[in-house]
């Protein structure tokens, strides 16, 4: 019965051995910042949507547009002989506010808003702009001056280059504008894509299997206050510590700052846990028992339903693997292992009961949906036309993250 079980839990918890180890409990986990919009974005009770996203999509980040849109017009004009008219300020604005509507009210073809099927044709979106200028914006749509590209193998070379001032200047005012809640998680998300591109990846265990892979820092409130987007192995060697490395840039400029940083085991591992410890960051999250440097634990077949085992060593780094349908291993650098917690459990009848888990399993859980809140608000209004520049997928995908 779910009784019995619940009492096997709360007998196996008990038993726990506990270890002669000091535990430090008095740790630092209150952010040095206060968490939510900074000075740049003032009071968001007064702001309207289109305030918060000028404080993001700045015009600095249009002026940009605007400039190298014109010099790639201008670039194919000498070689073609055909003259163009210049973009502006203004009409670029009206551009990209399209392109959010459109991701509101989907077509199958942005050709279909001026269509003349009374079933298809927009009012609105259509008096905007003639169809043949949006179409000639969309196709000169520039973010980096192509003349100017360094080849493989040069100094300089960047696979990012045609988009890369937009998303470092993007980046910057993602983090000026926010200060992110005491709760943040690091993961993987990823932008569809099924041209060809050597960025590309490939996850079969993901919605999206085909597309560009971003590393993201998100809060709890699913804002993207930093991130990376993967471009592969650099030479013929894969990267060794890879995880590592993606955890301590996103996380540098949060250092010092008592944030309690999530991620799952792709990412997670002793040496990483120790660093984060010496910059005042609070991290946990799953292991593989496999990774280096983790003291052995009882095996898994001694192990019954809802019993856990711990060790801990001098620096507070704990590892807890515990026992429920299969085994579940965490690492955290600020977590008391010996606190247990109560968690619902549904039985194999369909009823619910109340069993006693490790806290930091409770914690992870509650805290390691932050990248998936994003993406589900990504999701919400998305510009999701096929493109043949790859580029452009990022850049329409960064519209809708603002």
């Amino acid at each position: 019965t779910s009784s019995d079980i619940n009492n096997d839990y709360q007998c196996n918890i008990e038993s726990t051995s506990i270890r002669p180890v000091h535990i430090e409990t008095e740790i630092e986990t209150q952010p040095v910042c206060p968490e939510g919009p900074t000075t740049v974005i003032h009071d968001l009770s007064m702001c309207t949507p289109t305030t918060i996203f000028k404080c993001l999509f700045t015009d600095e980040i249009v002026n940009q547009i605007v400039h190298h849109t014109n010099l790639y017009a201008y670039q194919k004009q000498l070689k073609t002989g055909k003259a163009f008219m210049r973009t502006n300020m203004s009409e670029m604005q009206c551009f990209i506010g399209m392109q959010l509507l459109m991701g509101i009210k989907k077509q199958c073809s942005y050709r279909d808003y001026w269509s003349t099927s009374p079933d298809l044709h927009d009012s609105y979106i259509s008096c905007l702009m003639p169809v043949n200028r949006f179409g000639w914006l969309l196709s000169h749509l520039h973010l980096n001056d192509n003349s100017l590209i360094p080849k493989k193998n040069q100094p300089g070379y960047d696979k990012l280059y045609k988009i890369r001032p937009f998303i470092q200047t993007l980046l910057n005012n993602f983090q000026r504008a926010y200060n992110p809640s005491k709760i943040i998680a690091i993961d993987e998300s990823m932008v569809k894509f099924t041209g060809r591109n050597s960025n590309k990846q490939y996850m079969p265990k993901k919605p999206i299997k085909r597309g560009f892979k971003i590393w993201c820092l998100v809060d709890k409130q699913g804002y993207l206050w930093n991130f990376e987007i993967y471009t592969g192995k650099v030479g013929e060697k894969a990267e060794k510590q890879l995880g590592a490395r993606v955890v301590k840039q996103l996380s540098q400029p949060l250092q010092e700052k008592n944030h309690c940083l999530f991620f799952d085991n792709y990412f997670t591992s002793y040496p990483l846990m120790t660093y984060l410890k010496s910059k005042n960051i609070n991290a946990c999250g799953t292991v593989n028992l496999t990774r280096k440097f983790l003291p052995a634990l009882k095996n898994d077949k001694h192990l019954t339903l809802g019993e856990y085992d711990w060790s801990i060593d001098e620096e507070s780094t704990s590892i807890v693997k515990w026992r429920d349908k299969r085994i579940v291993s965490l690492l955290s650098n600020f977590h008391n292992p010996t606190e247990t917690t109560q968690v619902q459990r549904r039985c194999k009848d369909g009823s619910t009961t109340m069993v006693s888990c490790p806290i930091v399993l409770s914690e992870y859980n509650k805290h390691m949906n932050c990248v998936d809140k994003f993406d589900q608000n990504k999701k919400s209004c998305q510009i999701d036309r096929k493109a043949k520049k790859w580029w452009h997928r990022l850049f329409f995908i960064s519209l809708m993250r603002q």
